[in-house]
């Protein structure tokens, strides 16, 4: 029997934090960390969280679908699309697995007689639907077509491999356009409908810049290091940088090139990676620009 979260852990940064410790991964998210979650609670129905490499945007928004799924098991339908189907498995492995060791959560187990796949599970109090409670597809699959979702969640669709051409690009962006027929219309009392892009860009002409430009996606950045805001970088970011990154650096101009969350990427560790990348990967995976 389903058994909504105790009031404790309602707030979304606290059910976060609860997760991090139950995997004895951190005591609580970082400061970035708690930046993405805010956003995805009470950001635009259509956003695109652009991150460092290695920032754990990924692991919170897992977080933030399961956070979801127990405040509505009976209609929350989650997708999660990859570059590959073989990606979007892998968080979906994550969350069921979260599910059946997490005490939180157990009460969303698949049902003996239900789904409870890998690539399609239903939590335990969901209704009778033909779409899974959790999905996982690859964006260039041509099962992608028909489903229907509450919430669709792309992450790292863009990679060298499919989108190193113009057709390549163009075919991926073809690809987008059908999460929009698929996500479910509004209804009130329930949450809110989303569609939500993470991603590193690898292209000066990444396709998350043109989902923003052309398409009205809400864009955030969250750089490695704090841009110069004297600097020609810091209009790279179009007003799009975090307001808490960029409230920070403003106040304080010497923190330009320090770690934005050193407790998970110092600068020592940031300089190790940077050294064995050419400068131009190190602006577009770390610093976003």
């Amino acid at each position: 029997m389903w058994e909504p979260l105790p009031p404790e852990l309602e707030p979304l940064s606290h059910f976060c934090t609860y997760i991090l410790r139950e995997l004895r991964l951190a005591d609580t998210p970082t400061k970035q960390q708690l930046g993405i979650l805010e956003y995805l609670e009470h950001g635009p129905d259509r956003q695109i969280i652009t991150a460092y490499r290695g920032c754990g945007k990924s692991f919170v928004t897992s977080v933030y679908a399961l956070w979801r799924l127990m405040r509505d098991p009976f209609r929350e339908k989650i997708l999660l699309v990859g570059a590959t189907a073989d990606k979007s498995i892998e968080i979906s492995t994550f969350m069921l697995r979260l599910v059946r060791d997490v005490d939180v959560l157990q009460s969303l187990q698949p049902l003996p007689d239900g789904r409870g796949s890998v690539n399609a599970w239903d939590v335990g109090p969901s209704v009778v639907d033909q779409s899974p409670s959790v999905r996982a597809v690859g964006i260039l699959s041509p099962s992608l077509t028909g489903k229907r979702c509450t919430v669709a969640i792309a992450d790292d669709i863009e990679s060298m491999q499919n989108s190193i051409t113009v057709l390549k690009q163009e075919r991926l962006a073809a690809a987008i356009t059908e999460l929009e027929s698929i996500r479910k219309p509004h209804v009130d009392g329930e949450l809110p409908r989303q569609t939500i892009f993470l991603g590193t860009p690898h292209l000066e002409s990444s396709l998350y810049l043109r989902l923003r430009r052309e398409r009205n996606y809400a864009q955030r950045f969250w750089p490695a290091r704090y841009p110069d805001p004297n600097s020609e970088d810091w209009e790279a970011y179009e007003d799009c940088l975090s307001p808490a990154i960029a409230a920070e650096v403003e106040c304080d101009p010497s923190l330009a090139g320090e770690p934005t969350d050193p407790e998970r990427f110092g600068h020592d560790e940031l300089l190790a990676r940077e050294m064995s990348m050419t400068r131009s990967s190190v602006q577009l995976q770390f610093q976003l620009n």
